[in-house]
């Protein structure tokens, strides 16, 4: 059996039973940052709508895709923000994870920090289709298979959950500091019997925003920005580490990451992260690659991803509660 193979073996088998019932990962976490805190939700913006899409190990069969598209509003009169968030995400020929979600958030000034909170609460569906399945019964003396999967079960086998989730998120204008946890109750997510409960993420975040000065720029001067992040997720048995910083140079953003976690786990190399991204008016175009660095290397094609973001801001005035210090997407 070859290495692709049994990998869509494995990963057919562990999506049945529900161990295989991890998250979507993104690159551009900050991009799409709802789905990394739902404190996060309307941010400095009054509109904000955005989408990613992510094409994980684009060589090998069967790989991962992921998309992602959340559209915000902030209500400064109550404090609050609303949002809708969805994602999908496909492996294999026929294994999808779908959820939908509301989100809430809801903000406390003070007078160096500000304080974010966010609820979000939704409808999860995991479905395994058995078009590519050959049963036994498929296969005759001869060794000839039929295309009849007589034995399979009609419409794949799929399961429904509702799912809840929270965060917090703290900053200043010159750091930033987030952590939350998905899956609060633990839905049952296998699709055969038994009870298979989905394992909670847990998300801690934060960064720094630094003024390098200014750089002209076609006789124009613009401000340099670094920002330096780091990234710490787990779920069940798995856990990774991403650092990284950015520079922002309006409207140019770039950026590199590492991804892994070599210190406290030999061999848990996983990837280094080139994004770059464009600022144009009201929009925001970024791309990212991640370059494998893990066991699959070369084989995995790397990662490609790719997100678009649209931002209406609130007008800036004197004593206004200071903007989150991330990058500008």
């Amino acid at each position: 059996m070859s290495k692709s193979s049994l990998y869509l073996f494995l990963l057919f088998f562990g999506c049945l039973t529900g161990l295989r019932a991890q998250d979507a990962q993104f690159t551009q976490f900050l991009a799409f940052s709802p789905y990394l805190n739902p404190a996060f939700v309307g941010g400095d913006f009054n509109l904000r709508v955005t989408a990613i899409h992510r094409n994980q190990w684009a060589k090998i069969p069967g790989g991962y895709q992921s998309s992602g598209l959340a559209v915000e509003h902030s209500m400064r009169r109550i404090a609050g923000s609303f949002g809708l968030m969805f994602n999908d995400q496909t492996t294999g020929q026929d294994v999808r994870t779908t959820n939908i979600s509301g989100l809430f958030g809801y903000k406390v000034k003070a007078e160096s920090w500000n304080f974010r909170f966010g609820l979000q609460g939704g409808y999860g569906y995991r479905r395994v289709g058995d078009r590519d399945l050959i049963f036994t019964d498929q296969i005759d003396e001869d060794g000839n298979i039929s295309s009849d999967n007589g034995e399979g079960n009609e419409g794949g086998f799929s399961k429904g959950y509702v799912d809840f989730s929270a965060g917090a998120l703290a900053y200043s204008k010159l750091a930033w500091v987030g952590v939350s946890l998905f899956h609060l109750g633990r839905p049952n997510v296998t699709l055969l019997e038994g009870n298979v409960k989905y394992p909670r993420r847990f998300s801690l975040h934060g960064g720094f925003r630094f003024n390098l000065g200014q750089f002209v720029v076609n006789r124009v001067k613009e401000q340099v920005f670094l920002m330096p992040m780091i990234h710490y997720q787990a779920q069940g048995k798995a856990d990774q580490l991403e650092v990284g910083a950015y520079v922002e140079i309006d409207p140019i953003l770039a950026g590199i990451f590492y991804r892994g976690l070599p210190v406290f786990k030999e061999g848990s190399n996983d990837a280094i992260s080139f994004l770059v991204g464009y600022r144009l008016d009201h929009f925001t175009f970024a791309y990212s690659y991640d370059l494998t660095i893990s066991a699959l290397t070369p084989s995995s094609g790397g990662t490609h991803e790719l997100s678009i973001n649209y931002g209406l801001p609130y007008s800036c005035r004197r004593g206004q509660r200071p903007k989150m210090p991330c990058p500008s997407f």
